[in-house]
């Protein structure tokens, strides 16, 4: 990471704000190079300062190491000389500096700066304020007004610039202290550090001993007598820059190699005890009044590693009381580590000729201070106590008169007490620190027991205290350091000593129990059988020890005549027992005797079972005497030792808990258990009134209270790997109870924990539990703080200890060790279920713990009930996470309503009331009582945001229950009393806790959730409100706005530019996750961001985009965000985007590197980066080509092109083959099943959505090692489980990291691929010449690859991830395909490709078909469908080639679904079988005519298809049964070209199923039009139609009818069939000739249409067929005579519509959208607008017929009302098409009848005849019709003219586009021809002489020229009218 710059944020919790500049004078104390307003829009190039240019930065980059040691080795040079001079920088003021200022012109860096009155006067006064050198405070304030926070140069802005200025200086004090405990441990900066300290140790020692001063004499400085609002913050400051000093003083004292001894002891007694005389102070540094009219700021800490935070709106009432106690607090820490500081200048033992040399020195120094005895402080007794003890042994007779009168007065204050209240309030948190501070202290004691005796000291039980301390306050590290050494440490060796034992075995038990850590808990257990207790000690004979002994014994080892051995038996000696599976030593003393030693275990296990369990202590019967006490305490200390080495160590566990069971040691517990609460209740009853006098005669509560829970802390420890086991022993007892019932019942049942729960809730709220006043040793009380290393405040009173206890009992018996056992909801065991409920008792009681969150508050030390709450929160956080990994629905439904308590919001609920508490840090530093941050107040407010995290998670990923997400939700958006919301304070965290990244992380987290769940429940809520008006609101004048402005402006610098940002680039990429969910769905907040970050997002953007990592990825996904929903942001878009050659630049790069082959290896990892990042480029630039931006065709054409070229043109077919549509699989890479078996079932690995790729879902590693215990100290959940090896563990843990990284690995590939597709289908469509030179080969080929890919693919069996891979595949198929067809008119191109296409669907097919996605088969046959049309025929081989798939695909039932569309559209797509059906059809039409199909298809297609056709018919409801009707009658119709499918189908009886009346479909398919029903026909025609899909079934049904009759009209099975159909369907065919409604004088609105005419025209056609078989049926059906009087009076309304003007004109209208559009298609042949082309003969329309009596005027009327008349456009067209093959049809009927009734005299015909000229006259009008289409049709092409109208937006189109010329005149004489003849016929018949008939005859005969029948018709009618 190469760093120059670095760009500044004002954070909170810097230590310091300083800053940094050049190193050669004092008035460069501050640079203001590269130095810009925080608050200006910049771009961030511009607003950078370099690391070491403000010493707050470099602190923190040096603390936490974030440089290399090259980059820091820079930095360190720029600021080594400020850290030489320390405090010399901040020099007093001058008079020359003076005088430049009033001169209005200083001199910078060589640079000349003018310099304004106000600035004058405003930097004049605040140098006095600050007591700082005039220029370098002009530096100060012009770098804090451009760097800051702008100023008005105003008094009432010295107060943040007083704090600034203090905190400046606490930097560079926090930097030398971070050095020095570098140099002591490992730091990668160590070769820079010690070269400096090296150089600089004795003057920096010297110079911070110099900065020290006197409290004794302290006094409000001068300068700040007119600041009174400035004096408490003076004392605070100052208090704490000495505390730093003074740790860093002793740092640097005790890391020296050696002591200068006694130059450096007398040099600091001379400092501290006679000029500070340390302990007296001031009464103006501890009682200072404050009128601070201003909030306090931030400040540095009292110690280098403590930060503080600055929260501006926090406000307290009485901020005096806050500094008062700061300031006592620092000044006690001042004068215990002063002490310590001396105690180190005595490490080194004087020698006697030292002494000799330097006697006269030390007796001047020590004689000083005892002439001063009236100012003797504990710190200095205890500084000349240590001195003079280490002064005998070598002292000199000078010397020793001294000592001898200093040493009463070294005497004078218990200096054990005092070292004893050091180590317990006087160490800081750093570990180095503790350890020098321990190891000072511990070397005190070694000294001592060189002078002294410890039998000589009375208070010992003190110096055990302060031994015990040791370890606990020293650490880890340090304990075992003290373990390791124990037996040469004077204090524990004479704890052990035999005659110290005897009388006070309590001293080491308390020792025993504070060594207690992790790494020494074994060592502890074995050191309890080493130590013995000879008095106890039993001697046995060896023939006693023979007989009564021996045999119970199991030998484990024996070294010499030492052995050990299990007992097997209870057996009871004089002085000892021995218990069953207890572990003895013994000893062979002689070949007589073997001596049973009496250990310290020995001894704690007669203490359960005899010591305390015996002993009376009901309530009034207590012995009110020291050895009770001492009992008692050393019971408590027994259980807590057990306790701790229990939860520590295995081994231990299972010994005791053996030992416990078999020897019914537990009773004697639970009787001492109950003993106490019933002594505890008690005392509560009496501390109430009744009987006061019984309390000072019992135990004091504070001890009951203890052991209870010790107790309470045994059971925990136990429950790890004991917890069934155990709840059967407490559930019997009672203690536990679990289910509603049976804890309403255990209320009442004293020692239960619900009853203990609610008695120290009552007796607490009340103040009940009193401290102790009865304890008869006064020092005994002092081993109540080594109980554990827990917090001390656990033995406060009010501390809730037993609450504390319960909680983590329950924690850890039911939710850490049974929570895992909670598998699947169908599993039967009872242990299953009684595990769900113990559970959810566990957390109820824990939600109820929680509940009285506030009522803790009052009642408690706040950090104790913090505590408890960090014990229920990971309860919680453990269930909800588990519930995400079981298939136990009962878990699951506790999570939801674990989540609900905390989302009910009415009431006033106290669970979610709690949860706002603990999630908002004002309000926990108001409980603390403090404006500054500590590890308490971080670490609660961590675990409140981990819960947070945690049910904002299981939200996500429980999409069912969303009724309650807004409830939850609702609480961060709730507005407080500051007009602040909780949304706004965790926003604000993410850039406040610079030092607890952990913090910032998990609230970014949060907010990305808050976000996400909004997006899933589809709210409309909009973040923007609450930081509307706020956002760059620099003028408004409320603090809460500027507040919310300065969140913002933090936030913004999180995404400086990565070299000049002090975030790191975890906390980036989490912001930058952030606004990727905000860019989706709140546009308008981001855009608000999006605004104030333009430049500096793109400069992190350049500055990334080359490197392979979440941060770089993340970035490329807000820009394609940006990109896509460029609608919301086209302004940035526009501007930096658009406009921007360098962003183009940089997505080509990255796609370039996918053909770079020089590419270095990438880790898996980096791959997945890389991968996301070339899909969202693609994703881009498909956008911007799509859009046709012509920005980024100018960038492409100007500066990319031969890039691009190379890049995708050339080499295309290698990114398709192995770059972007390449995956791996993850199954076959990484297999789990290996390792399963042996540690976590897979059913039991939780997965979690990625963060960075949500719809992935991979294993949650660190919840899986938690829930599981997948570590050695707890894997042993009974005896039967062996502990798993770490080895398998490390193997098993790998192996799912490893899957994680390839299931992210594989889906960043199909995203990368699917991003290609629609790359590579976008320029397909728009920009083709950018992929491929040719249109036509290249194509082609890229096809081709395509279809390789998807069967390599498909061979490959890529499990889970192959159908994703394979619809990426076969999209870019389809539109290649597509695009082939459009730019290939000769279409030769796809001859190669069917053989390919063809292979391809039926390898599909041949693997398991339930397992391909269908829209992928949709999408292949979609693109085959292209390819079969653009074929003008098929060889008979190629259908057969795929015949079987296509029968698979249309008889599998599971291809009948309906798909869905993934595109925007909301029509569905057909089913697989449907396009298989159409496929099918294509074939067959596209057959030789000499192509000859067998009756018996693949897989009974035909029976398949009849069966789906009937059940289609039979569902109308049903979406898809339409679509697949139609499929089907299209596919039966083609299928009539083949005569021996057409009778395969007759004999399946297809037209008796069509038949069938009881169809369904029939109800619906009557009306061409879909309607309203019940509407006038004034309201039809005002709406917009659509055409009745079943009409449409309807009407194909016919025609298939009509095509199979024509196919096979020979067939008599046809026929009788034909017969049938028509029987069925009579009343339907006629209704269609009947324009009147039955009930509704109105006409039928929809029969003068189109579609309706089409209905008749079938009819006709249909009756015109059956007419053909007269003959047959004559005599047997009656339908002839009634198709006789429908065709004749068809005939006559046709003439008569024919004959009026422009009849079609005003009475038709085009309905559907597809009507309207053939309207507007004129036909300009027509187009000239001639009425005389109709015929002339039109006044023929008075007629007889009922018909259309009514019709015309009406209709006439509706259409001049609508204006919408027809054209003579394709729509009039096809009309008058109609009307011609109705009349032919007519006519055919009519001359097939009259054709049998002429041959069959026996039968008389009723005909519908008049034998007039009026019958006549109808057939002559048609003729006439025909005629004047014939003359139309001759003038066609002759008189055209243009359309010049287009205002209706209508198109010019000719005739031959329409129809086929010959085919329409061929039509035309065939109707003249059939009219001539009926003519004739009826003539002849009915022998009627007329000459119009006659003439008419001519005319046609003329006019038509029929050649072929003129002799024929002449001769008639020379016969007729003869």
């Amino acid at each position: 990471m190469s760093i120059e710059t670095i760009n500044d944020s004002k954070t909170s919790s810097d230590t310091a704000a300083t800053l940094g500049g050049s190193t050669s004078s004092i008035s460069s104390i501050s640079s203001t190079t590269s130095i810009v307003s925080s608050n200006s829009n910049k771009d961030s190039n511009d607003k950078s300062v370099r690391v070491s240019d403000r010493l707050s930065i470099f602190y923190n980059y040096f603390d936490k190491e974030l440089l290399s040691e090259d980059e820091m080795k820079v930095e360190f040079s720029r600021v080594e000389n400020k850290l030489s001079t320390i405090l010399e920088l901040y020099s007093e003021p001058m008079k020359n500096s003076k005088d430049q200022i009033l001169s209005g012109k200083i001199k910078v860096k060589g640079e000349e700066v003018q310099i304004s009155k106000n600035v004058q006067d405003f930097t004049l006064e605040l140098s006095k304020v600050l007591n700082l050198d005039e220029i370098s405070t002009y530096i100060f304030i012009k770098n804090y007004s451009t760097f800051i926070l702008n100023l008005n140069y105003e008094k009432e802005e010295f107060y943040p610039l007083f704090i600034e200025y203090y905190s400046e200086r606490s930097s560079l004090l926090c930097i030398l202290g971070s050095m020095i405990r570098k140099q002591k441990g490992s730091s990668k900066y160590f070769k820079i550090i010690d070269s400096f300290i090296q150089k600089n140790r004795s003057s920096i020692e010297s110079k911070l001993l110099s900065y020290l001063i006197s409290f004794q004499t302290f006094t409000i400085p001068n300068y700040l007598k007119d600041y009174k609002y400035l004096q408490q913050d003076y004392c605070y400051y100052i208090v704490k820059e000495q505390l730093l000093i003074i740790e860093t003083l002793f740092s640097y004292s005790y890391t020296k190699p050696s002591m200068d001894y006694p130059n450096d002891l007398l040099k600091l007694l001379k400092k501290f005890v006679i000029e500070f005389s340390i302990g007296n102070y001031s009464t103006q540094i501890t009682n200072i009044p404050s009128s601070t009219s201003f909030t306090t700021s931030s400040s540095s800490s009292a110690t280098p590693t403590t930060t503080t935070t600055d929260y501006s709106n926090i406000k307290y009432q009485d901020q005096k009381e806050f500094y008062q106690r700061e300031i006592i607090s620092n000044l006690e820490r001042i004068e215990l580590v002063s002490v310590l500081l001396i105690f180190n200048s005595n490490r080194d033992q004087p020698t006697k000729s030292i002494l000799q040399q330097k006697d006269q020195e030390i007796v001047r120094v020590l004689s000083e201070i005892i002439a001063n005895s009236s100012k003797i402080t504990p710190a200095i007794s205890t500084c000349l106590f240590y001195t003079i003890l280490n002064l005998l042994p070598h002292s000199t007779e000078t010397l020793q008169d001294c000592l001898d009168q200093g040493l009463p007065l070294s005497l004078l204050y218990n200096p054990y007490e005092y070292i004893y209240n050091i180590a317990l309030y006087g160490f800081s948190s750093d570990n180095v620190l503790l350890e020098g501070y321990c190891d000072v202290i511990l070397l005190f004691f070694n000294r001592l027991s060189e002078i002294i005796n410890f039998d000589q000291i009375k208070v010992f039980k003190r110096v055990v205290d302060i031994y015990c301390l040791l370890y606990e306050k020293g650490g880890e590290s340090f304990s075992q350091y003290l373990w390791n050494n124990r037996l040469n440490n004077p204090i524990f060796k004479y704890s052990i000593s035999p005659l110290f034992l005897k009388n006070n075995i309590q001293s080491v038990l308390s020792i025993l129990n504070s060594a207690i850590y992790p790494s020494t808990s074994t060592l502890v257990f074995q050191e309890l059988f080493n130590i013995s207790l000879n008095s106890e000690t039993e001697q046995l004979s060896q023939f006693e020890f023979n007989t009564m002994i021996q045999p119970y014994l199991d030998i484990t080892n024996q070294i010499e005549n030492n052995f050990g051995a299990f007992v097997n038996k209870e057996i009871n000696l004089p002085k000892q027992k021995l218990y069953r599976n207890q572990l003895k030593s013994f000893t062979l003393v002689n070949d007589n005797e073997v001596e049973i030693k009496y250990t310290l275990h020995d001894y704690i296990i007669d203490i359960f079972t005899v010591g305390l369990p015996q002993m009376n202590l009901e309530m009034y019967h207590v012995l009110n005497d020291s050895d009770t006490f001492y009992i008692c305490n050393s019971y408590r200390i027994a259980i807590s030792l057990f306790s701790k080495m229990i939860n520590n160590d295995i081994n231990s566990r299972v010994y005791f808990w053996n030992l416990f069971n078999q020897n019914r040691i537990f009773d004697s517990i639970f009787q001492v258990y109950f003993t106490l609460c019933d002594q505890l209740t008690f005392t509560n009853i009496n501390n109430n009134g009744m009987n006061s006098k019984a309390v000072t005669d019992g135990l004091s509560s504070n001890m009951v209270i203890d052991i209870i829970s010790e107790i309470i802390s045994l059971f925990t420890s136990f429950s790890i790997s004991f917890s069934n086991e155990l709840l059967d022993i407490l559930s019997a007892k009672e203690i536990w109870s679990c289910g509603p019932s049976s804890i309403l019942r255990s209320q009442s049942k004293k020692g239960s924990f619900i009853y203990l729960l609610d008695l120290e809730k009552c007796c607490t709220s009340n103040n009940n539990f009193n401290n102790d006043n009865n304890e008869i040793d006064n020092n005994s009380n002092s081993n109540n703080n080594n109980n554990s290393n827990n917090n001390n405040n656990d033995n406060n009173n009010n501390s809730y200890i037993l609450t504390k206890r319960i909680v983590q009992f329950l924690n850890s018996c039911f939710i850490k060790n049974n929570l895992s056992k909670v598998k699947t909801s169908n599993n039967s065991n009872n242990n299953q279920n009684n595990n769900l409920v113990n559970i959810d008792s566990a957390i109820a009681i824990q939600i109820q713990v929680l509940s009285n969150y506030f009522i803790l508050l009052e009642n408690n030390n706040h950090i104790s009930t913090w505590e408890i709450v960090k014990e229920i929160f990971n309860s919680i956080q453990s269930i909800l996470s588990f519930s995400q990994i079981t298939k136990s629905d009962g878990l699951k439904s506790l999570s939801i309503e674990i989540i609900k308590s905390f989302s009910k919001s009415t009431g006033g609920n106290v669970i979610q009331s709690a949860l706002i508490n603990l999630l908002d840090l004002s309000s926990l530093l108001s409980i603390q009582n403090s404006i500054l941050r500590t590890s308490d107040t971080d670490s609660i407010l961590y675990s409140s945001l981990s819960l947070c995290k945690t049910i904002l998670e299981s939200m996500v990923l429980n999409q069912q229950q969303q009724e309650y997400f807004m409830e939850f939700i609702n609480i961060f958006f709730k507005i407080k009393n500051n007009d602040n919301c909780l949304f706004t304070t965790i926003f604000g965290y993410t850039t406040s806790f610079t030092d607890r990244e952990d913090i910032q992380i998990c609230s970014c987290n949060i907010l990305i959730y808050i976000i996400r769940i909004l997006r899933n429940i589809d709210s409309k809520y909009c973040i923007s409100t609450i930081f509307q008006n706020n956002i760059s609101d620099n003028d408004s004048n409320s603090d809460n706005q500027n507040n919310i402005n300065d969140k913002v402006n933090d936030f913004i610098k999180i995404l400086y530019p990565t070299e000049n940002s002090i975030y790191s680039t975890q906390l980036q990429t989490f912001a930058l996750q952030f606004l990727v969910e905000c860019s989706v769905s709140q546009v308008q907040f981001f855009n608000k961001i999006l605004n104030l970050v333009k430049g500096t997002i793109f400069q992190l953007f350049k500055s990334n985009c080359n490197q392979e990592t979440k941060l770089s990825m993340t970035l490329f996904n807000l820009f394609d965000n940006i990109y896509q929903n460029s609608i919301y942001f086209g302004e940035f878009t526009q501007e930096i985007l658009n406009d921007n050659q360098e962003f183009w630049s940089c997505l080509i790069q990255v796609l370039k590197s996918a053909s770079n082959q020089s590419n270095r290896l990438l880790t898996p990892q980096e791959n997945v980066f890389l991968c996301l990042k070339k899909s969202y480029s693609l994703r881009i630039i498909s956008l911007a080509v799509l859009l046709d931006s012509s920005i980024f065709t100018k960038q492409f054409q100007q500066t990319y092109q031969d890039q691009w070229n190379n890049c995708f043109r050339k080499n295309i077919d290698l990114l398709i083959k192995n770059e972007f549509f390449t995956c791996i699989d993850p199954e076959k890479r990484n297999p789990l099943n290996k390792l399963s078996n042996l540690l976590v079932p897979l059913d039991q690995l939780q997965i979690i959505p990625n963060s960075f790729l949500p719809s992935v879902l991979v294993y949650n590693i660190n919840n899986i090692i938690k829930s599981h215990n997948l570590n050695n100290n707890n894997n042993d959940n009974n005896n039967s489980q062996q502990q798993i090896d770490s080895s398998k563990i490390d193997s098993f843990i790998d192996c799912l990291q490893n899957r994680n990284t390839d299931l992210l690995l594989s889906s960043a590939q199909l995203i990368l691929s699917k991003s290609f597709s629609k790359f590579f289908r976008v320029l397909l469509h728009r920009k083709v010449n950018l992929l491929v030179k040719s249109t036509d080969s290249g194509l082609v080929k890229l096809v081709n690859i395509l279809i390789e890919k998807s069967i390599y693919v498909l061979n490959n069996d890529i499990k889970n991830i192959e159908n994703d891979l394979l619809t990426n595949l076969v999209e870019s198929i389809s539109t290649c395909t597509q695009i082939i067809s459009k730019f290939n008119s000769n279409n030769n191109s796809f001859d190669e490709l069917l053989p390919s296409f063809i292979d391809l669907i039926n390898q599909m097919l041949s693997k398991k078909i339930d397992n391909i996605d269908q829209n992928i088969i949709y999408h292949l046959l979609s693109s085959f469908l292209y390819v079969i049309q653009s074929k003008k025929s098929i060889t008979i081989q190629t259908f057969n080639q795929f015949i079987n798939s296509l029968s698979i695909l249309i008889t599998n039932k599971l291809f009948r679904k309906v798909l869905n569309n993934n595109s925007n559209s909301n029509k569905s797509l057909p089913s697989i079988c449907n396009i298989s059906i159409f496929i099918l059809q294509s074939f067959i039409n596209l057959l030789d005519d000499s192509s000859l199909l067998p009756t018996i298809l693949p897989h009974q297609l035909l029976d398949h298809l009849i069966q789906l056709l009937q059940h289609s018919l039979d569902t109308p409801n049903d979406s898809n049964s339409n679509i697949t009707s139609i499929a089907i009658i299209n596919l039966m119709i083609s299928f009539c070209k083949q005569p021996l499918i057409s009778e395969s189908l007759l004999v399946k009886n297809i037209l008796g199923i069509l038949s069938s009346r009881k169809l369904a479909y029939l109800e619906y398919s009557f009306d061409p039009y879909i309607s309203k029903s019940n509407s006038t026909p004034s309201e039809f025609y005002d709406q917009d139609k659509k055409r009745n899909p079943w009409h449409k079934v309807w009407s194909l049904i016919l025609q298939f009818v009509i095509t199979i009759s024509r196919s096979l009209d020979t067939n008599e099975t046809l026929q009788e069939q034909l017969a049938n159909f028509i029987l069925s369907h009579k009343d339907r065919l006629y209704c269609y000739f009947d324009p009147l409604n039955e009930n509704s004088i109105q006409p039928q609105p929809q029969y003068y249409s189109k579609l309706w005419f089409e209905q008749i025209q079938l009819i006709t056609s249909l009756l015109a067929v059956f007419t053909n078989y007269t003959k047959r049926y004559y005599l047997q059906l009656s339908l002839f005579n009634e198709f006789l009087v429908l065709s004749f009076r068809t005939l006559v309304s046709m003439s008569i519509q024919v004959s009026e003007l422009s009849f079609i004109e005003n009475n038709f209208k085009p309905f559907t959208r597809k009507e309207k559009r053939l309207n507007k298609l004129i036909i300009k042949e027509l187009n000239n607008n001639s009425s005389n082309d109709n015929s002339s003969n039109s006044n023929s329309s008075n007629n007889n017929s009922l018909l259309f009596s009514n019709s015309n005027n009406s209709n006439s009327r509706i259409f001049d009302s609508l204006n919408n008349r027809i054209n003579n456009s394709k729509f009039k067209f096809y009309i008058e098409s109609n009307y011609m093959n109705i009349i032919s049809n007519c006519l055919t009927i009519l001359i097939h009848i009259n054709e049998f009734i002429k041959t069959c005299e026996e039968f008389l015909p009723k005909l519908p005849l008049y034998t007039n000229i009026a019958t006549f006259g109808t057939i002559c009008q048609i003729g006439q019709y025909i005629i004047s289409k014939q003359i139309q049709f001759k003038n066609l092409f002759k008189n055209s003219t243009e359309f010049n109208d287009n205002s209706s937006g209508s198109k010019m189109i000719s005739i031959k586009e329409i129809t086929d010329i010959n085919t329409l005149q061929e039509r035309i004489l065939q109707v003249a021809e059939k009219t001539s003849l009926i003519l004739v016929l009826y003539s002849i018949q009915y022998q009627v002489k007329e000459d119009p008939i006659y003439q008419c005859l001519l005319h046609l005969n003329q006019q038509f020229n029929i050649k072929s029948n003129q002799n024929q018709l002449l001769s008639l009618l020379t016969k007729i009218y003869n």
